[in-house]
């Protein structure tokens, strides 16, 4: 939720363009413009009515692309958790995405000893198995398995460590109290960099991310030149006295990347 179409990189571009007229995008703000703005539900009130504490996860939401050099403290146990979840899910699809597209291999995966204790698991349980997208599925969720038993271990020795007993005494906290193991996250950050190399780098992506960007921004600039093209909903928003390129920003932000492509290839 917040994010633009075509991943960060769409997130940067829509970022490059709104800085031009002082303004910027990050998507976590985005969400947090959605739930309480954005969203009409209600009769006498805007946003859909959600507690300090979602609002909260969503404001504080980190990853190494996303608010990663703020320093933020007092997050509940839930941001906390929500945050290396998604980091769990994001390495994983990612792996998965690259063995399905061809991008990597069995073989480039071995490198990485995250996927060879998966592995160790997988054969331990299934014995040999011989169907590729079988096999490379089982260790795929193996290593999601890996992953999350070690953060709930390791959370709970940290939270037992410091005595933690109270909300107040996680809002206090000036140290993160959810955190991989330091094996586990020495494992996570070789196959982040894996990852970078061979898949979030590789000329294929990098061209799909290259046109995206320029969709978007071809789209801005089309909109803030064109504001009669936008939907009656965006217009009536400018009538009322919203910034044409906030917006032209939250219509953007909006979209699908199918969307996004029939929209430039109808008004570009």
């Amino acid at each position: 939720m917040g994010h633009t179409p075509f991943g960060h990189a769409g997130q940067d571009a829509l970022d490059e363009v709104l800085r031009e007229f002082g303004l910027s995008f990050e998507h976590n703000e985005q969400s947090k413009r959605i739930v309480e703005v954005l969203e009409q539900v209600y009769p006498h009130f805007p946003g859909l009515n959600l507690t300090f504490e979602v609002r909260q996860g969503l404001m504080k939401h980190q990853s190494p692309w996303d608010q990663a050099e703020k320093q933020f403290h007092g997050a509940s146990l839930e941001a906390q958790v929500v945050n290396l979840a998604d980091e769990i899910a994001y390495n994983n699809h990612d792996v998965d995405d690259g063995l399905r597209s061809h991008l990597i291999t069995e073989s480039d995966l071995e490198k990485l000893s995250l996927w060879r204790v998966a592995k160790q698991r997988v054969e331990a349980h299934y014995g040999m198995i011989t169907d590729d997208s079988i096999r490379q599925g089982r260790i795929v969720s193996a290593m999601i398995h890996v992953m999350i038993q070690d953060l709930i271990v390791n959370s709970s020795a940290i939270l037992e460590k410091r005595g933690i007993a109270s909300l107040e005494e996680v809002y206090r906290s000036t140290e993160k109290l959810i955190l991989f193991s330091p094996e586990q996250y020495a494992m996570n950050r070789e196959l982040k960099d894996f990852l970078a190399q061979n898949v979030y780098f590789h000329p294929e992506v990098m061209a799909l991310s290259t046109k995206g960007q320029r969709i978007l921004k071809e789209l801005f600039h089309f909109y803030r030149a064109h504001p009669e093209e936008l939907p009656p909903e965006e217009r009536k928003a400018i009538a009322e006295g919203a910034r044409l390129e906030i917006v032209i920003k939250d219509y953007l932000a909006g979209m699908t990347d199918e969307f996004a492509e029939e929209k430039a290839q109808f008004l570009v």
